[in-house]
């Protein structure tokens, strides 16, 4: 009886230690991007990094953006050891994996890519996402994401109106934002066309005149 009891005892703490081992993990895919405002023409790189996780063996990155804005220039992989690791745009996918016979800890940069702003694209705020994936030699991993957001902004070129008070109008020829704004003198002429008043006081003025007139005769 007393074996036996030793016995349950063993194999109670071997089936502990099993758990812990292979305990369910979970992970989360950052999504962050080299510039948070750019323009029409403008790239910017997005990286994919991920939290820690042990005994990782196959891994992958699914990029979900929208097209109409931003067009893939070039990508790859950050990850290493792997048997492969890369980025693929089969079936019109964007995507980042990597594959390996030795499971490893996997922690920090996966994938990164490089994005152009297309030149008709539309001002506004703009969600870069994905669908991750990672397996481990016993589990799928459970995977969250965090977002990056991208403001696609106007690169004004803007048409001056003197509004005849000391300021002027800016409003931008594509996108039709308007800003009033005090004039700003360069060589005495604003972008506006208005130039620059005399600040001498009446008086000052006078004598001016006069010593000029001195000396001119």
């Amino acid at each position: 009886m007393k074996k036996l009891s030793i016995l349950i005892v063993l194999l109670t703490v071997i089936s502990l230690l099993a758990v812990s081992i292979y305990a369910a993990q979970a992970a989360t895919f950052t999504v962050t991007a080299s510039e948070n405002t750019v323009h029409p023409g403008d790239t910017v790189t997005v990286t994919v990094s991920v939290t820690s996780v042990e005994n990782c063996t196959t891994g992958g990155f699914m990029f979900d953006y929208n097209e109409d804005v931003f067009e893939y220039v070039s990508g790859k992989a950050l990850v290493n050891g792997f048997l492969y690791a890369g980025i693929s745009t089969a079936n019109d996918n964007l995507a980042g994996s990597f594959m390996g016979q030795e499971a490893q800890t996997i922690e920090g940069g996966l994938f990164e890519i490089t994005l152009k702003v297309k030149d008709n694209a539309a001002y506004g705020d703009y969600i870069i996402t994905g669908k991750p994936n990672l397996t481990t030699s016993t589990e799928t991993v459970s995977c969250s994401v965090s977002t990056a957001t991208i403001t696609v902004a106007c690169d004004h070129t803007n048409d001056y109106t003197d509004n005849g008070d000391g300021t002027h109008t800016a409003t931008c020829s594509a996108c039709g934002n308007a800003v009033t704004e005090a004039h700003t003198f360069i060589d005495g002429i604003c972008s506006c066309g208005a130039t620059e008043q005399c600040k001498h006081e009446p008086g000052e003025a006078v004598i001016e005149n006069m010593v000029e007139s001195t000396w001119s005769t």
